[in-house]
């Protein structure tokens, strides 16, 4: 990658359609993973989130901390994520399109 840090800006709409502006900073993409940073409207950012390549193509990835289900299986639990499916389809699709060309796959 040639680019130290690519910043783009969008609109995405709530479920009742409120239109929320997305800032969002991606950082040069490492192995499979790229990371970027966004700001919500304004008034919330959201650090160290990353859009994933993963076997079934591109996946948000927010902050998430691991813990140990009774079985003992591994499971990831976001700190921060988006409350609607509404919400999270618009914002997810948004940021893969993105990040899908930056990465110029």
């Amino acid at each position: 990658m040639d680019f130290q840090k690519c910043d783009k800006t969008f609109t995405v709409h709530t479920a009742d359609g409120t239109p929320v502006e997305v800032a969002v900073r991606f950082y040069p993409p490492k192995d499979n993973r790229m990371h970027f940073n966004l700001t919500l409207g304004g008034v919330l950012a959201i650090r160290n989130a990353s859009v994933v390549n993963g076997s079934k193509g591109l996946f948000v990835s927010m902050p998430s901390y691991k813990t140990t289900n009774a079985e003992g299986k591994d499971e990831y639990h976001e700190y921060v994520f988006p409350v609607t499916a509404v919400f999270r389809a618009e914002l997810y699709d948004t940021i893969t399109t993105v990040a899908d060309l930056i990465w110029e796959r």
